[in-house]
């Protein structure tokens, strides 16, 4: 776990200072981040069914973006979607009301 005061995030192509190879023009990496422990989001997405057969947050997060990759195919968009990071990031200290203002900052001004 870490901390959210620790944001800097580099990509692993950055560090390596790689060009990206034509094969992965059409890949999309996603970093996931989440407030709980990984158990106890996934206890959440089982309670309400929508967990697609998995109980570890790897391979749900898997086969969720599988099927994105998938839906994106369906609709002739040449995109895949590769979770290359999930990480739980405890936002506890901000204060009680984190979610509100996380989602209130999010907004387009």
């Amino acid at each position: 776990m870490i901390d959210a005061t620790d944001y800097s995030i580099y990509s692993d192509a950055l560090a390596a200072q790689d060009t990206p190879a034509e094969s992965d023009a059409g890949a999309i990496d996603v970093l996931v981040v989440y407030p709980q422990p990984a158990e106890e989001q996934m206890e959440t997405i089982i309670r309400w069914n929508r967990n697609w057969a998995q109980t570890e947050i790897g391979p749900f997060l898997n086969v969720i973006f599988e099927q994105t990759t998938n839906i994106y195919g369906a609709s002739s968009i040449d995109a895949t979607f590769r979770v290359v990071h999930s990480q739980q990031i405890d936002y506890a200290h901000i204060d009680p009301d984190w979610q509100p203002d996380l989602s209130l900052a999010q907004l387009p001004q």
